[in-house]
């Protein structure tokens, strides 16, 4: 029942209660009967109900003027703010573009010549070695990339679960100019919603002039995120080529170090650089609402800055990354991990490669198990048992633990026929479970009691 139908039917309970009164009064029950409307049953109720019922009713009304007062309060607050001159918002350092579907605003900047991050020019990305690089990020497809026509690209949202509500409502590209010489970085920005379509076609145009993609979370994230876009506007996602993902070669290379795979953190143990007064990428989407309903530009102007860096990392990234590697600036950990990478991609000289320069630089304690680790692996695809060998025993003089001793123990028994040596492993341990260590131990103390194996020449 809503509050209207709920006031008129109490209305016509306190008429009836007031007619029964006024009939009792004057002693005449007919009169009374015939003051009665229709809602008789409702007069009729017990006295102690109808007063609760007049007290609700009371009570209703009562709120009811609270509520127009309260309204009414509001409506002088907005008049008031209406007579009020808006404060001054500084504009954001961006141009319009018109175009038929609508306008977009954007910065367009030349880097400068030679800038640097950290150890590493921008300049140096244009001599990354892409079959390298290819290696590490686990895609062929990467290795014949021409560098002059790869374009690097990172948005920032309205949120970060994905899906048709969330908007990509700036996009930072960098590209190499020929022309120039030197590295563009573009910001596409919408001033309001409507903008996306026309902002969406100057990105296609972009795309479509690429040969591959650079992006950090791109794969998962930001590329998935301007496909729906595209989509829901109607058009195809002007892109199918290949891409470049740094997130998934920085958390192969980084894998065990003491800090994080997120952009910023990767620019502080990599560059040595920390960023001053940048905006959490938690705060970005927040910054941007409040400023479309007409709050401060100055969270906006961080985020394009926040934005533009996120692109500058990830042009010096590819140039840290992409070094050959006896010319690699990336630490011996890094490096074994380069070559368990390798290793993967089926790039066995590469693989060699890498040892070597870790090898060379000296090893310490942080890695020494894992480079004799992979190292004993290239020795065994060579099929040099013996030098496989050594460079487990060297693991294990780092480390003894069940799976380095159950490896040794294979090569012992299997390639150097030395029963005796694999039976000392097993007595320690190889971590393979009760039933499988018993069979393993007592089938090397058949071998070793009865001679049934030979030694290889050379072994003692």
């Amino acid at each position: 029942m809503s509050f209207s139908s709920r006031l008129a039917r109490l209305d016509k309970v306190q008429a009836a209660k007031t007619a029964s009164a006024e009939a009792l009064n004057a002693g005449t029950s007919e009169e009374a009967a015939e003051s009665t409307s229709d809602d008789d049953a409702a007069a009729a109720l017990p006295e102690k109900q109808v007063d609760k019922q007049a007290a609700l009713l009371d009570d209703l009304r009562a709120r009811m003027a609270k509520a127009l007062a309260k309204h009414e309060t509001k409506k002088e607050r907005i008049r008031a703010a209406d007579d009020v001159e808006p404060a001054y918002r500084e504009e954001l350092p961006l141009e319009t573009i018109e175009s038929p579907s609508g306008s977009f605003e954007r910065r367009l900047r030349a880097e400068s010549q030679g800038s640097r991050i950290g150890p590493v020019s921008l300049d140096d990305a244009m001599s990354a070695n892409m079959p390298w690089l290819s290696v590490l990020a686990l895609d062929e497809t990467l290795a014949s990339c021409n560098l002059k026509g790869a374009l690097y690209l990172d948005t920032e949202t309205t949120g970060l679960s994905g899906g048709t509500g969330t908007i990509a409502f700036l996009v930072g590209l960098a590209w190499w100019s020929e022309d120039d010489e030197r590295f563009m970085t573009e910001l596409l920005f919408m001033p309001t919603f409507a903008s996306e379509a026309p902002m969406l076609e100057h990105l296609e145009m972009r795309l479509r002039a690429a040969s591959f993609l650079v992006t950090f979370n791109g794969k998962s994230f930001d590329i998935p995120l301007l496909k729906t876009r595209f989509a829901l506007n109607r058009k195809a996602f002007p892109f199918d080529g290949p891409h470049l993902d740094l997130l998934h070669v920085a958390r192969r290379l980084h894998r065990g170090r003491d800090f994080g795979v997120r952009l910023q953190a990767l620019e502080q143990a990599l560059f040595g650089l920390e960023r001053v007064d940048d905006i959490p990428s938690s705060q970005v989407a927040q910054a941007y609402l409040a400023w479309l309903r007409g709050g401060d530009s100055a969270p906006v102007r961080a985020v394009l800055d926040h934005n533009v860096q996120d692109v500058l990392t990830m042009v010096g990234l590819v140039a840290l990354y992409g070094r050959p590697p006896a010319e690699s600036l990336l630490q011996g950990k890094e490096l074994v991990s380069a070559a368990r990478t390798a290793k993967k991609a089926k790039a066995t000289e590469r693989e060699k490669e890498v040892l070597e320069v870790a090898e060379k630089r000296g090893l310490d304690s942080s890695f020494a198990r894992d480079f004799h680790l992979a190292r004993a692996a290239v020795l065994k695809g060579d099929e040099a048992w013996a030098a496989a060998a050594t460079s487990l025993e060297e693991a294990r003089t780092w480390l003894d633990d069940d799976r380095v001793r159950l490896e040794l123990a294979k090569v012992y028994e299997h390639r150097l026929r030395d029963a005796k040596a694999a039976l000392g492993l097993a007595e320690l341990g190889t971590g393979e479970g009760g039933a499988g260590e018993g069979k393993r131990k007592a089938r090397l103390a058949r071998k070793v009691d009865g001679a049934s194996q030979k030694k290889l020449p050379g072994m003692d």
